[in-house]
């Protein structure tokens, strides 16, 4: 029972830090477009 629980925790820190990485990922990726819009040609 103890080693399923380890792999329900193990599976549960794997599947945060995916979904951390794809937010960070989709708020670089708007910061860029902002940036890019909003910055005048030079």
């Amino acid at each position: 029972m103890s080693a399923l629980f380890e792999l329900f925790v193990a599976l549960l820190g794997v599947a945060s830090t995916c979904y951390l990485v794809y937010a960070y990922c989709q708020f670089i990726k708007e910061e860029v477009h902002h940036f890019l819009h909003h910055t005048p040609p030079v």
